[in-house]
C-alpha cells in the first residue's frame, strides 16, 4: 500500500512549511486492530500526482533520499473510526 500526499493536500491540513511529522492514522467506519506484516514507512519529496503499475515511488525521489521511518516485521495500529480525512473528530 503506498499514499502520496500532494502539496495542496498538505497545505488544507495546516502544512504550509518546513514541520514534523509525528504520527499517522488511518480511519476506517468501525474502529479495530489490525496487524500488518513487513510494515515499512518511507518519506520523501516526489513529483508524482499518483502511483500507477509503471512509477514506483521508491525510484522517483527527487529532493536528497528517502528517510525510511519505520521498518518493522510486524506492526499492530488502531484504526480511528469517523470521518475519512477530518483529523479533527480523531
Amino acid at each position: 500500500m503506498a499514499f502520496i500526499y500532494n502539496k495542496s493536500e498538505l497545505n488544507i491540513a495546516g502544512i504550509n512549511a518546513p514541520t514534523s511529522i509525528s504520527e499517522i492514522w488511518f480511519r476506517t467506519n468501525t474502529a479495530g486492530s489490525t496487524t500488518l506484516s513487513g510494515l515499512e514507512v518511507v518519506l520523501g519529496h516526489t513529483t508524482l500526482t499518483n502511483l500507477t503499475v509503471s512509477t514506483t515511488f521508491a525510484n522517483n525521489f527527487n529532493v536528497g533520499p528517502p528517510l525510511t521511518v519505520l521498518n518493522t516485521a510486524s506492526y499492530v495500529y488502531t484504526t480511528l473510526a469517523g470521518t475519512w480525512n477530518v483529523p479533527a473528530d480523531r
